[in-house]
């Protein structure tokens, strides 16, 4: 069995807007037929387990309830009932060495059945909702591709499987540990602006941005080291929902820093050895900020800027101390720029800047301002601060005010 079955929990199908659907169409799932569906009023199916069965995956039935429970390979767990369009799914997944639960409840349009003892469900709120997949119908067939992202740099192109964790450059397989937390059942996660760097050492970077699912949805800023070999990976993600960049991969000579969700990485590119490291304890000694969030932006081996919207610290590893640069960074001077634009374009008049928009820095309330990293040049660290407003001819507006900072 190929090993793309390893990662493909279940399958089901539902009828595709305008197609002219037809019973006992066959069923393909990357070329090869794997099921053939059923047509019922108008929308098609397939056996729920027979495809559970087939990709190793468990399927429990409650008589009493009517309520299919599905466990996924990785841990995650989808309860459909027969007469309720809402499912409910679990997918417990790992980011770093802590493990995290993404509860959602997603939408069937068509509902599930039983017809002479077997279980049929929708396909397309499976694998498109569910597992996201990608359907295609040609021909009087149901064609099924599992989600992949493409990179080109130069003659060079990336083809990531998110389902598998396959990493291809120009045709040839470099890894199968690429892997993006919440495509391996539920996939929590949704993956776009795919880039793949690579370092003197010859590592790979990967880095996605999306939103993840669940509850609530979240940015998110999706992370991954590779070694030059292929045989090596660590794979991250960072989420927030006040919508400022989120930190990636920090890369200085021989060393890769990675931001992860409750911890972040250094990765010695010469021994392959990953170690854990509190950035966070680091932004703590010097602000006294509980909920720092040590965010790595910028190092060049010696000092390292951590910090988000809200402030930063330009931490020295060396000596293992730091300094808050906001005061540096929020001058008096950038202040009265800004709010004299604010006062002038601002249908708010705001008469007490520093307790009613300064002291909102970084947060979720509106409209307020924030801080943004965006890089180091010629010896400076450069920031824009991001200024919300609700402008005089309504709406929330923005201005983008460059600060920066000389490096002793």
């Amino acid at each position: 069995m190929k090993k793309l079955f390893v990662t493909i929990l279940m399958l089901a199908f539902f009828a595709l807007p305008g197609a002219a659907w037809a019973a006992n169409a066959p069923v393909y799932l990357e070329g090869e037929r794997v099921a053939t569906a059923l047509e019922r009023g108008g929308s098609t199916y397939l056996p729920l387990r027979t495809m559970f069965e087939t990709v190793g995956a468990q399927v429990e039935w409650n008589e009493a309830e009517q309520q299919i429970t599905a466990t996924f390979a990785d841990g995650g767990v989808l309860t459909m009932n027969m007469d309720d369009h809402y499912a409910r799914s679990e997918y417990d997944y790992k980011m770093g060495d802590q493990e995290y639960g993404n509860p959602d409840s997603p939408y069937m349009e068509q509902l599930p059945f039983i017809s002479r003892g077997t279980c049929y469900v929708p396909l397309r709120f499976v694998t498109e909702s569910v597992l996201g997949y990608d359907v295609d119908w040609r021909g009087g067939a149901v064609y099924i591709t599992q989600p992949r992202l493409e990179y080109t740099q130069g003659e060079d192109k990336y083809i990531l499987n998110m389902a598998t964790g396959e990493l291809w450059l120009n045709g040839n397989l470099i890894t199968d540990k690429a892997k993006v937390p919440g495509y391996a059942g539920y996939h929590a996660q949704h993956i776009s602006n795919f880039t793949v760097r690579r370092t003197s050492a010859g590592s790979y970077l990967l880095e996605g941005e999306g939103t993840s699912l669940g509850f609530m949805i979240w940015d998110l800023h999706w992370s991954c080291w590779i070694s030059a070999d292929g045989s090596a990976g660590l794979s991250d993600c960072q989420t927030s929902q006040v919508g400022y960049r989120l930190p990636g991969i920090v890369y200085c000579e021989g060393q890769v820093w990675l931001n992860g969700y409750s911890h972040n990485f250094l990765i010695d590119e010469a021994s392959g050895q990953v170690s854990q490291v509190d950035t966070r304890a680091w932004e703590r000694q010097v602000t006294n900020d509980e909920y720092a969030s040590g965010d790595i932006r910028w190092t060049d081996g010696q000092r390292i800027l951590l910090g988000d919207a809200s402030g930063y610290v330009l931490y020295d590893m060396q000596s293992q101390s730091g300094q808050d640069i906001l005061p540096l960074l929020l001058t008096d001077e950038v202040k009265a720029e800004a709010a004299a634009f604010l006062q002038a374009n601002s249908y708010l008049q705001m008469d007490n800047m520093e307790e009613f928009y300064w002291r909102r820095l970084g947060s979720l309330e509106n409209p307020s301002p924030k801080l943004d990293f965006v890089g180091a040049e010629n010896g400076r660290l450069n920031f824009e601060l991001n200024c919300a407003y609700y402008s005089n001819d309504g709406g929330i507006q923005y201005q983008a005010f460059p600060v920066s900072l000389a490096l002793q």
